[in-house]
């Protein structure tokens, strides 16, 4: 009973913090993240989807949602995102970003297929959650993904494929299913990411995919030129960055990380460990090196897996990614980002314990089992 209260308070919490931020801009619509995501719906709509990656254009729409101002963002997503968003730009911008953050958390919510207090009691669904960013979505995607790829091995697959629209979150993807041997789900991910390239070019012209393709200079600059505050983003890349280490050395770092993230990926699923689906979703938060708080929602995967078998680590790993979310909340945001360690120290975790491998056990139940 008390290790339940322990994370049904804080999910209560998280919930009563993301439900007053949708009605807060429902009743004073405030321009946040998901304003980008509404602006370009919008234009996608009205048959101007290759402008949406034209930043004075994009922010000009953007401008329309709020009275009062707020962030204005581009659009550095790729066109097959439009067709998640596009349905957003028929709504008003505040009606919009409540229905965004609901159906999106729903999809999390139930794609998980844990309690409550889990999904809900991790801390990094406030910040996908107080400015409609993408983290339910992604992680809600994953989840299904994963979980149908025993029984159902290219529907699996084919949801998998649907990372596309945010590739860098995918970059392991292939490299588990191939170490695994799964080749129906990698047929299922290739069809379904390929459907979704597809559909967004014949609806949207080849002229987007050359706005979004010229639009990656620019976001690469960012990270160039030091552009984005380093505790804002949740990669070894800006974790270095943000203790005063350069260029190159932060790079070496985050190439030596992410290197042997993938290899333990490699392992995992050659090996059929147990804990090989929390060991991708860690490792995936260690490969690219754009990546922010929102992203870490990931970690929920782990973290759920191990609250049931390690509860010293589970407890580590969600107060690592506590630490990004109070210095938002709080505006104090002067520390390091904390995520890349939650990443790294779930991995150690993760590790099996005994030798090499498991015993082969129904793998993609993984998130299953005693949640007391």
């Amino acid at each position: 009973m008390a290790r339940r209260l322990i994370l049904t308070l804080p999910a209560m919490v998280f919930v009563i913090v993301v439900g007053a931020a949708c009605w807060t801009n429902f009743v004073r619509p405030l321009a946040v993240d998901f304003v980008s995501f509404w602006a370009a719906a919008r234009m996608a709509l009205q048959d101007q989807a290759a402008a949406v990656y034209d930043v004075a254009a994009h922010h000009s729409v953007e401008a329309t949602a709020s009275p009062i101002g707020g962030f204005l963002l581009p659009f550095p997503y790729p066109p097959p995102f439009l067709l998640f968003l596009a349905p957003f730009g028929l709504l008003p911008y505040p009606l919009a970003f409540a229905v965004w953050v609901a159906a999106t958390g729903l999809l999390y919510v139930f794609a998980a297929g844990l309690p409550k207090r889990l999904t809900l009691g991790f801390p990094v669904v406030v910040s996908s959650g107080l400015v409609g960013q993408t983290g339910f979505l992604t992680t809600g995607v994953f989840l299904a993904g994963t979980q149908c790829l025993r029984a159902r091995p290219f529907l699996g697959g084919a949801i998998l494929g649907l990372m596309v629209i945010k590739p860098q979150l995918a970059l392991l993807l292939p490299v588990a299913l191939l170490a695994g041997g799964h080749w129906r789900a990698i047929v299922g991910a290739a069809l379904s990411s390929v459907a979704l390239v597809a559909l967004a070019l014949l609806l949207f012209g080849p002229e987007t995919y050359r706005g979004f393709f010229q639009m990656l200079p620019r976001y690469a600059s960012y990270m160039g030129d030091s552009l984005w505050p380093w505790n804002e983003l949740m990669s070894p890349f800006a974790f270095a960055r943000w203790f005063g280490a350069g260029q190159t050395a932060a790079w070496l770092i985050h190439g030596g990380i992410a290197a042997v993230a993938g290899v333990v990926v490699w392992r995992a699923w050659r090996l059929d460990w147990e804990a090989k689906v929390p060991v991708l979703a860690a490792a995936s938060l260690l490969i690219p090196p754009y990546l922010f708080t929102y992203d870490g929602l990931l970690l929920v995967v782990p973290f759920a897996w191990l609250a049931t078998r390690n509860q010293a680590y589970a407890a580590i790993i969600w107060g690592l990614s506590l630490v990004p979310v109070v210095g938002v909340l709080s505006g104090l945001d002067t520390g390091p980002n904390t995520l890349p360690l939650a990443a790294i120290l779930a991995l150690v975790a993760l590790r099996p314990r005994s030798g090499g491998t498991r015993p082969r056990v129904p793998a993609f139940t993984i998130l299953q089992g005693r949640h007391g």
